[in-house]
């Protein structure tokens, strides 16, 4: 039986940093960097760095919920070699495993119309983490997750939420109040 081959996770991880750099004007995006990139050691998949706002982590794998979840969540609290800031918010990130037939430019275009499948965690006030949504995954492409970014690594929108909603048992929210679609 042929072995099956496809894209590795680490390059599809920096096709998604360059299809989000579209988004963000003046985000700095790092995406499979070599070296230590966190005080604690280790390095995050993609770093996503704004000069208006907290960065963001994103640990993304293929196919794998529980572990995107526990990558994201073990980057809370560290903080960057470079600034000293502290990561408050990282996404857990799930490709479909249609991705690794993807490379180049067909690669950066699959990812425009793919479906993908995000959590945030963040460090709220009180230092306890946030999941949200509580349960499940968010569902959505390439701008609402460019726009989930943009949003939690607001400090005045990611510590109290979006909407009056904490993504906290104590103040759920569905997952509306948080997305909307991208304008234009």
């Amino acid at each position: 039986m042929p072995r099956r081959t496809g894209t590795h996770e680490q390059t599809i991880n920096t096709a998604l940093g360059e299809v989000l750099q579209q988004f963000g004007r003046e985000w700095t995006i790092r995406s499979e960097n070599i070296g230590r990139i966190l005080e604690e050691g280790g390095r995050p998949d993609i770093l996503v760095e704004k000069s208006d706002g907290w960065p963001i982590t994103i640990e993304a794998e293929v196919g794998n919920h529980r572990e995107a979840e526990d990558d994201a969540r073990a980057r809370l609290g560290n903080r960057l070699i470079s600034t000293g800031n502290p990561i408050h918010a990282s996404l857990a990130l799930v490709y479909p495993d249609n991705l690794r037939r993807h490379h180049g430019a067909a690669l950066r275009a699959a990812l425009q119309r793919t479906q993908l499948e995000y959590v945030l965690f963040t460090i709220q006030a009180d230092g306890q983490t946030a999941r949200f949504p509580l349960a499940g995954w968010l569902k959505g492409g390439i701008a609402e997750l460019a726009l989930l970014v943009h949003r939690s690594s607001i400090p005045s929108l990611a510590g109290r939420g979006i909407g009056g909603c904490t993504g906290t048992r104590s103040n759920p929210c569905s997952n509306e109040a948080f997305i909307e679609p991208p304008s234009g």
